[in-house]
């Protein structure tokens, strides 16, 4: 019948939402499912089929449920009949009645907690009762009316995505699909990422092709030829070998009243019209991926959070999950589930949607947007009727949902699926943070052969790397007395020895911004003005210089050694680039490297000698000797200078 709100000439009667009624009507038969479902696990055989018609009565009063309180068969004449109540009330007695059966035969011989459970079981029954008379009773009498919310939002739009490439998850899937639809685009993508796709065009046509193949996947369009979506998905239900088969319907997400009863018949997730294609390949992957984790006998474990307002549901999941295995935190509202979330990690948390205070929507965007947190899957509980909340959830960000009452399987595989990503996503991180730290060493081993400039025009990959300098100052030094000290020491000694002499050169260098070129043997050279330019190049050398020496007689007096060095330095144009592809070194050359080698060949012990063209761009800031004429070879007279200090 059409949605219309039930009226009443009392103006004085009560009103009640139909959600919020089928909310209050639901919860205590999930509670009746849940537990009954794991006492039949804990069962050793005695009481195994009083068990399941207990089970079984849960199971057909969640049936009628939604289908006298669906927004679509709602009736309130159909309420107030006689054979309804009855109808209603049937297997709420049969449960009370097999749960004191039990209760009186198991009480001496079971643990605690199976009798706690059976005692939970039968006290949601009673539950469901006294709702029967506080709220059903007062409905069929006119005393209470049912109003419904007509929202007038749009459904929201999925969100567009760039298209990535699709895992390496591949498998056989039939996809039904109406003779005037046109996919092309979808089905292009998935025959040429290696899927095994099948297409039929009506519900019978499938049904032919389920017989003789077996899918790991179903595409279901919204509109078969000759059948309704959401019988398929009823008949494909009984049928165990696909059981683990998901179903994603292909829909317009205005048809907001199939979408709901699909699911409700166990469709597992929906792509909206127009399909994104990026949006789909995920999803297909991600629903194959599920059927291998739910054919598995591994499972995974992980830290899981529940959070639920609902003592039952909380107990029900945490026993669940428990047995699987993983390591479960149970919080009663979101607001404390936020203050855990800050002290503890969790590889997934189950989210309820409907809660006092802090909604689930409201509690995972603060979770998205927190950069802490924003990468644990969330997992939304939901009642079935909640699906323009679960797709707005899952656009902010949810990994998925689980309705309720808790369907085992498909609560293992959405929690394997949501640890088994967050896992990888660890794992992807250790192994990023691994290749920034091998990188960082990687620049940093660059950055002690190359100056920094040059070490990233090399990381650009740059092909020849060489400029021309006008103006630069180069230094030689070198140790005097260095190989008679070599012939009297063993050679780690003497490597431990030149190691420490450098070292503090190299130290020395950076103090006065000189970069080192390269060691000779025990010569050490070095350039002031290079690879940037700079105009006061002549005096950090010659500070550099006056370092050199302090440095090498302060290693001298620790060592108890006699060693000395000369110092030799020139100015003028050079050209410096990088030599060699796999040893490769950073090198200078020109007339002005070999002059300044000249410089402390024939220079004096301890002394620091200079040309013309370095004293000229001193300007007085240094003393110097006497101007003396050095006869070079290669250059004839070259007038030098000792420095003075």
């Amino acid at each position: 019948m059409p949605k219309e709100n039930y009226k009443s000439s009392d103006s004085a009667i009560k009103q009640i939402k139909l959600s919020t009624l089928r909310h209050d009507l639901r919860t205590p038969v999930n509670h009746i499912i849940g537990y009954s479902e794991l006492l039949i696990e804990e069962d050793n055989g005695k009481w195994g089929d009083d068990l399941k018609r207990i089970c079984s009565g849960g199971r057909e009063l969640l049936s009628l449920i939604n289908y006298y309180f669906d927004e679509e068969n709602f009736d309130p004449q159909k309420i107030s009949e006689t054979s309804t109540i009855v109808k209603l009330r049937t297997p709420v007695t049969q449960i009370i009645g097999y749960c004191e059966l039990l209760l009186e035969e198991v009480e001496d011989s079971i643990t605690t907690e199976i009798l706690s459970d059976l005692k939970r079981v039968h006290k949601a029954a009673e539950s469901w009762l006294d709702m029967m008379e506080s709220t059903l009773f007062p409905l069929a009498n006119g005393e209470l009316s049912i109003k419904n919310e007509i929202n007038s939002e749009e459904p929201p739009k999925a969100i567009k995505t760039r298209i990535s490439n699709a895992s390496n998850v591949k498998g056989n899937i039939l996809w039904i699909i109406g003779k005037s639809e046109a996919n092309d685009e979808l089905e292009i993508v998935l025959e040429s990422q290696g899927y095994n796709l099948k297409i039929a065009q009506s519900i019978k046509n499938a049904n032919s092709l389920i017989q003789k193949e077996s899918f790991d996947l179903i595409l279901l369009s919204n509109n078969p030829v000759d059948s309704s979506p959401d019988q398929f998905v009823s008949e494909i239900a009984k049928n165990a070998e696909y059981r683990n088969v998901s179903i994603i319907l292909i829909t317009l997400l205005d048809q907001i009243d199939t979408v709901t009863k699909s699911i409700k018949s166990r469709v597992d997730c929906i792509l909206s019209i127009p399909l994104d294609i990026a949006h789909s390949l995920r999803l297909i992957n991600r629903q194959l991926s599920e059927k291998l984790l739910r054919e598995s006998n591994d499972s995974l474990t992980g830290r899981v959070l529940v959070v639920d307002d609902d003592e039952n549901n909380r107990d029900v999941l945490t026993k669940r999950l428990q047995r699987a295995g993983h390591a479960v935190t149970a919080s009663s509202s979101a607001e404390m589930a936020m203050e855990i979330l800050l002290e503890m990690e969790f590889d997934v948390i189950l989210l309820d949607m409907i809660m006092p205070g802090m909604n689930g929507d409201e509690a995972l965007n603060q979770i998205k947007q927190n950069r802490q947190l924003h990468n644990i899957p969330v997992i939304m509980i939901s009642g079935l009727d909640q699906i323009d909340g679960i797709v707005r959830c899952i656009e902010m960000g949810a990994e998925d949902y689980l309705p309720k009452p808790f369907d085992p399987i498909l609560l293992k595989a959405r929690i394997n699926a949501a640890i088994e990503k967050k896992q990888l996503r660890d794992q992807e991180k250790v192994h990023l943070d691994e290749i920034e730290t091998e990188k960082a060493k990687s620049d940093s081993l660059l950055l002690n052969i190359l100056p920094a400039t040059i070490a990233a025009q090399l990381k650009d990959s740059e092909q020849v790397i060489a400029n021309n300098f006008e103006s630069v100052s180069i230094v030689f030094a070198d140790l005097v007395g260095f190989t008679k000290y070599s012939q009297q020491t063993n050679p780690k000694d003497l490597v431990v020895l030149l190691n420490q002499i450098f070292t503090e050169f190299d130290e020395a260098a950076a103090l006065f911004g000189i970069e080192k070129i390269k060691t000779i043997g025990d010569a050490y050279m070095a350039a002031s003005g290079l690879p940037i330019p700079n105009d006061s190049h002549a005096k950090s050398a010659v500070l550099f210089g006056q370092e050199v020496l302090e440095r090498l007689k302060m290693v001298c007096r620790e060592c108890d050694i006699q060693m000395g060095i000369r110092v030799g330095i020139h100015s003028g144009p050079v050209t410096a680039g990088i030599i060699g592809k796999k040893k490769f070194i950073y090198d200078v050359w020109g007339d002005t490297v070999n002059v300044a080698s000249r410089m402390e060949s024939q220079g004096q012990q301890g002394r620091i000698q200079i040309t013309d063209s370095t004293a000229e761009l001193l300007n007085g800031y240094f003393m110097l000797n006497e101007k003396r004429q050095l006869k070079v070879k290669g250059r004839g007279i070259v007038e030098t200078y000792f420095v003075e200090y």
